[in-house]
């Protein structure tokens, strides 16, 4: 068996059980299975939004299952990958794997001597795009595309978490010159879906019923972040809708804003409620702890996914609708990514369409009106993720290639790689792509396009056209008079 370093953002469940949020579980489930499979484990953690200012250090107060063990880094690419080289020299990993855009970019900037695994749990560009479209900015297209590029050049394997997402980080390693003879044979990116690692979400007492809502409430439960892609205008006309014809009706929310990322849509969520007259049948329970979070599952009636149509919705995941069907609760949801087509194809959930408030408020209804309804699709959820999401299935690509970590065949064997060494395989596309994005800012020419100033260049370039047009005309009425 292999010893393997595995990275990604946290917390981790296992470790601090705060919230379930999809890096920390992807990270996790990747860790597990592969510790469970035989490898010795050594996982590397950086928290979200920061940290402990040291660069590295072992976390012994944690004792994770299955002899994993766990480092916690801090959260910036460069400590990060002078971490890993550093915990590389001391235990001679036989393949790194790394989850998230960061990690990733930390595990290509490190250079290490074995074959990598990189895995982007949801396309970084379509979720920069809806930052972008929240804030009015593009400024950060370039910070994230620094990110991916380095990983497009470096890795031996790739996954994503959805086959659309595959194919669009094909697309992205083509125009990285990854595409070629040498690589044309290699079944390069593999889906991979996400796994619920192996948590106890059985209840352990009550949440809101009897308490914040009556007894007999029909409860609507939201759990997690309202993440850019959340449209919190259908959710809330629909859910308002759905009051005014059903008195027993309420929605409770776990989660809220995503601090450091995005706070408007919460706050756009907020101020709606508070000018309804059904405010008093929204309860808003903010983060909780995953033991209460399990309370809340058991009490509901039914969950609420809602998606805008955006790029990123259609090649990402939503773990809370796998957790939800995991933990019993049946699920209205968009159906807009895949996960949620392919439930809706086994009528496996209730599905409405994106932006059709009606359309929601009818499928509430349904549900308040026949609750054997949820109980039957639950039963096929839960089958549907037996047969397409059981780790066995899902991890089968990752599992052969950690029992025997191959590199990519167009990049340099493991003993030539260091630092300071290119990544890319042979060619000038892949090498111009590297140093393009990897200049400094402001030193010489920008790159083009992405974000980086673009526009006011393009209107500055326009102005000297006009004004080279006018001083044209005026020589010419000069030379006639």
């Amino acid at each position: 068996m292999s010893r393997l370093l595995v990275m990604g953002v946290g917390p981790i469940a296992p470790e601090k059980p705060r919230r379930l949020m999809a890096p920390g579980l992807r990270t996790w489930s990747f860790a597990e299975y592969l510790a469970q499979s035989g490898h010795e484990v050594v996982l590397v953690e950086a928290l979200f939004g920061g940290g402990d200012i040291r660069v590295c250090y072992p976390v012994a107060q944690f004792s994770l299952p299955h002899g994993v063990q766990l480092w916690h880094v801090v959260f910036h690419v460069q400590h990060v990958a002078a971490a890993c080289r550093r915990l590389h020299e001391e235990k001679r990993f036989d393949a790194a794997i790394a989850t998230t855009d960061l990690m990733c970019a930390a595990l290509a900037e490190a250079r290490l001597s074995c074959p990598i695994w990189l895995d982007f749990n949801g396309h970084p560009m379509a979720e920069r795009q809806m930052l972008a479209a929240l804030h009015g900015n593009d400024a950060g297209l370039r910070d994230q595309w620094n990110l991916v590029v380095p990983c497009l050049l470096a890795g031996d394997r790739f996954s994503t978490c959805s086959t659309p997402q595959r194919h669009a980080l094909l697309g992205e390693l083509a125009v990285a010159g990854r595409l070629n003879e040498r690589t044309a044979a290699l079944d390069f990116v593999h889906s991979l879906p996400p796994v619920m690692p192996s948590l106890d979400l059985k209840p352990t007492g009550p949440a809101v019923r009897g308490k914040a809502v009556p007894n007999d409430a029909f409860i609507v439960l939201w759990t997690g972040g309202y993440n850019t892609w959340t449209d919190v205008d259908t959710l809330f006309e629909g859910l308002a809708m759905a009051m005014g014809r059903e008195a027993r009706l309420y929605f409770v929310s776990t989660g809220g804003a995503i601090e450091g990322h995005d706070d408007r849509t919460y706050r756009r969520f907020e101020s709606l409620i508070a000018a309804s007259p059904f405010r008093e049948r929204f309860v808003l329970s903010g983060w909780v702890e995953l033991d209460e979070v399990k309370n809340y599952y058991a009490e509901a009636n039914v969950a609420v996914n809602i998606d805008a149509d955006t790029v990123e919705g259609r090649l990402g995941h939503r773990n809370r609708v796998t957790e939800w069907i995991m933990a019993g609760t049946p699920v209205i949801s968009t159906a807009l990514s895949e996960i949620t087509r392919n439930l809706a194809g086994e009528d496996a959930m209730t599905a409405f369409a994106i932006g059709d408030a009606a359309a929601l408020r009818d499928a509430l209804l349904a549900h308040a009106a026949d609750p054997a309804l949820g109980a039957r699709q639950n039963a096929r959820a839960r089958d549907y993720l037996a047969r397409r999401h059981a780790p066995g299935v899902v991890y089968r690509p990752l599992a052969a290639w950690a029992a025997n970590p191959a590199p990519a065949p167009d990049l340099p064997p493991p003993e030539q790689r260091g630092p300071g060494r290119p990544w890319g395989p042979a060619g000038q596309l892949a090498a111009r792509l590297e140093e393009m994005w990897r200049r400094p800012p402001g030193a010489g020419k920008k790159p083009f396009g992405f974000g980086l100033g673009i526009k006011p260049r393009i209107e500055r370039w326009i102005r000297k056209m006009v004004d080279a047009v006018i001083r044209s005309g005026r020589t010419s009425r000069e030379r006639r008079l």
